[in-house]
């Protein structure tokens, strides 16, 4: 099992935006040499495994019955969580990636000498561009102003309590703040990456009253962590 085991939910409505944000991780990775990660992507259950570029690359979940966002989150977690890998990496289906993304999420990884129970390599937040400028790369990111899942990075362990926390939850809320309800259990910071490694991109596909957010300070395409 590798190092690094990537799940990424897709809906059909999000079809375009997905297919480039394929396009823009196989050009990220093309231009790296690290591969100690495998990728799994996870269909709601609209037939989007039908229609994708690059599916014979990937491993495919598939459902027999269509998922609500919240099931296919779940799904993904569960399934990561359930995997030997060290670390379990949540994206979303509308992304720009830097340049040897896994390459600089394992570089900057390496480098922590504090663990911590999330880590973000996209936060809507201007503190990211603010830690850019005084030349630190990282932000350490309240548990109370957790929200969106871009790209986040979890132990395998934490992902599975994920899982069970989104499946169980009965509320009208997404799962972003069904998993916020769980890191406030277990420590006031996670840890952002400064810059992004990640940059949003679907407009459409915004969960929040659709307001559309991008970071304060993404790496950039042609860029990567070192």
């Amino acid at each position: 099992m590798p190092k690094y085991l990537l799940g990424m939910p897709v809906c059909n409505k999000h079809l375009d935006y997905f297919k480039d944000t394929l396009r823009n991780f196989e050009r990220s990775i093309a231009a790296g040499t690290f591969t100690d990660f495998e990728v799994r992507l996870f269909d709601t259950g609209d037939g989007v495994s039908n229609n994708s570029p690059f599916a014979e690359s990937y491993t495919w979940r598939v459902p027999d019955v269509k998922l609500t966002a919240n099931e296919n989150a779940a799904a993904v977690f569960t399934d990561l969580g359930n995997s030997e890998c060290e670390y379990a990496v949540f994206f979303e289906d509308d992304l720009k990636f830097c340049l040897d993304f896994v390459g600089s999420v394992d570089r900057w990884l390496t480098r922590r000498s504090v663990e911590y129970p999330l880590y973000a390599f996209y936060a809507s937040y201007s503190q990211i561009r603010e830690q850019c400028n005084k030349k630190r790369d990282f932000w350490r990111y309240p548990t109370s102003h957790f929200y969106g899942t871009q790209c986040v990075c979890v132990k395998r362990g934490l992902a599975k309590v994920f899982g069970e926390a989104i499946k169980a939850d009965t509320r009208p809320i997404l799962y972003d703040m069904v998993m916020k309800d769980v890191l406030g259990g277990i420590g006031r910071y996670l840890l952002a990456s400064a810059p992004c490694f990640v940059e949003h991109v679907g407009i459409r596909s915004s969960i929040h009253t659709h307001a559309f957010h991008q970071s304060f300070q993404f790496i950039g395409e042609n860029r990567s962590y070192q």
